[in-house]
């Protein structure tokens, strides 16, 4: 998908920016595009080496321990433990492309973390998932 930004305010920038994302897959692991556009942008020059192997990396999950939780997810888990767990995933959510007004280009990569419960040692809905059923 993309979407165009402009800046608007007294007067219309003249800068324009592309957001760039592939649908609800915002992990390299579940949208293969990411490698490739990825490795446009570090020929164009807009992205350094490191900088795409990093956002490349950062997707993943991580299992939170219950007793760093905040009073609102703690009283959650006292509901849901121990049949489910509290996950944070963290996302590539999208890389916006902006052509300055001198015609540099410049990217920009938008990371998200979402928190998701995770079912245990059954089969039912909320126990499948990208990273199986855990437990």
């Amino acid at each position: 998908m993309l979407y165009l930004h402009v800046d608007i305010g007294a007067d219309v920038s003249g800068k324009i920016g592309i957001e760039c994302k592939f649908s609800y897959r915002r992990d390299p692991s579940r949208e293969p595009l990411w490698y490739p556009f990825l490795d446009f942008l570090v020929r164009e020059g807009v992205c350094l080496p490191a900088k795409r192997d990093g956002l490349l990396a950062y997707p993943g999950y991580r299992l939170i321990d219950k007793d760093a939780f905040p009073p609102p997810l703690r009283q959650m888990t006292d509901h849901l433990y121990p049949l489910y767990r509290s996950f944070f995933v963290r996302t590539l959510y999208h890389v916006k492309l902006v052509c300055k007004e001198d015609g540099e280009l410049e990217a920009k990569a938008y990371l998200g973390i979402n928190h998701l419960w995770k079912g245990l040692f059954d089969d039912s809905e909320p126990g499948r998932g990208r990273w199986g059923i855990i437990g």
